[in-house]
């Protein structure tokens, strides 16, 4: 949707086909209302001639002038659909002398499992003097579809859209991507809260069980998602919940049979993910060896094991943060705002060894897992991920 402030007048640009649902009769068309609300009243077709989706609205002041330009997806003659731009004198015309390619399809991730390629959804967001062309890649009925983009510098250039040179990475790298909790993620718009200047991404989504291809009850099945959004170091980052790593101390200890330890746990979760840890303690031989709901760890006097296990899991809400690296170290956030329509998954647990020596003492190293790596779960599965830390005998 589009306000037009000159004219007072709120555009919703669309797509639609003819009833008999011949899928190559989608064309571009807009409606307009004094509501965002609505209602809508179709005002007219913007083309009837070729196949075009997803249209996206902007306008820019381009050197003291209102410009406006239309973004859409279309098919080239290959079969595969890219996103094109086209100038418009005003809001409803558009001069398709105008229209060029501005983001084509280059890599497999893009790919239908019938054959053809499609970037498709386009909406255009523009930050720190970056112009970023955002779009949705692959089949949208897949577990796959995701969202990536392209950068324009607009400092490179005449400052223009109608000649802007929009950069496609030479690789996959998604912002927005299948995890722990969702799949088919994409098709999206971008809000900035003019109040405190949080910028969200909202976009929908499937339940992570649903990976076949096409999903079954793709459509009744998307959810929808808000994510903060940030830009960090020229790139666009979705902070999607997620635990990065958890932290115990004290790293070194000495308990006596018949003793108690106090562990203390520290949660590097971000985007408002569950941060609550779960103890537990196995191995043993006494009923009397117990760690409560604090980490207090206990070792009763009788206890004969040589070795307890003392674990600590959370909630985790996601596989890793979203983020467009770059070839960069992942970002080190804050980020408080939360994920909208989500189920919390148990997922991946640390664990330490702890091994009794034959003065009764028990020694051990604890150490924190920060890689991102040891933290990746496949959708929907609890892995449990055993890191293993040296014993002093």
């Amino acid at each position: 949707m589009f306000y037009n402030e000159s004219d007072e007048t709120f555009y919703m640009y669309y797509s639609a086909r003819r009833t008999d649902g011949d899928d190559f009769s989608h064309r571009l068309a807009v409606a307009t209302a004094t509501d965002p609300l609505g209602p809508f009243t179709f005002l007219q077709s913007l083309q009837d001639s070729f196949w075009a989706i997803d249209p996206h609205m902007v306008m820019r002041n381009e050197n003291g002038t209102d410009n406006y330009y239309l973004f859409y997806a279309q098919k080239k003659s290959s079969g595969d659909t890219v996103i094109y731009m086209v100038q418009c004198s005003d809001p409803v015309t558009p001069d398709w002398a105008t229209a060029k390619m501005i983001a084509d399809t280059t890599l497999e991730e893009e790919k239908y499992p019938g054959g053809s390629y499609c970037i498709e959804g386009p909406y255009y967001y523009e930050k720190g003097g970056i112009g970023y062309l955002m779009y949705s890649g692959g089949a949208w009925e897949s577990a796959g579809y995701y969202v990536g983009y392209s950068t324009w510098d607009i400092a490179g250039g005449d400052g223009t859209l109608a000649n802007a040179q929009f950069v496609k990475p030479s690789n996959y790298r998604p912002i927005i991507s299948r995890d722990s909790l969702a799949t088919g993620m994409g098709h999206h718009s971008v809000y900035t809260n003019p109040v405190d200047g949080k910028t969200v991404i909202v976009y929908h989504g499937r339940p992570s069980n649903l990976t076949g291809y096409p999903a079954p009850s793709n459509t009744a099945m998307r959810r929808l998602h808000i994510t903060e959004m940030t830009v960090e170091n020229g790139e666009l980052v979705v902070h999607r919940p997620t635990v990065r790593s958890v932290t115990v101390t004290p790293d070194t200890l000495g308990v006596q049979k018949g003793g108690s330890q106090q562990f203390i746990a520290t949660v590097d979760a971000l985007a408002g993910a569950d941060d609550t840890v779960t103890w537990s303690v196995s191995g043993n031989n006494s009923v009397s060896t117990a760690i409560d709901g604090t980490g207090n760890l206990s070792i009763a006097a009788d206890e004969t094991a040589a070795t307890l296990t003392v674990m600590t899991s959370v909630h985790k809400e996601a596989t890793t943060p979203h983020t467009n690296k770059r070839d960069r170290q992942p970002t080190n956030g804050n980020v408080k705002h939360g994920h909208l329509f989500l189920k919390r998954r148990p997922c991946c647990c640390i664990v330490w060894l702890l091994s009794t020596t034959l003065n009764n003492i028990i020694n051990t190293t604890i150490g924190a897992v920060s890689n991102e790596n040891q933290w990746k779960s496949r959708a929907g599965d609890c892995n449990w991920h055993y890191q293993f830390f040296s014993v002093c005998n």
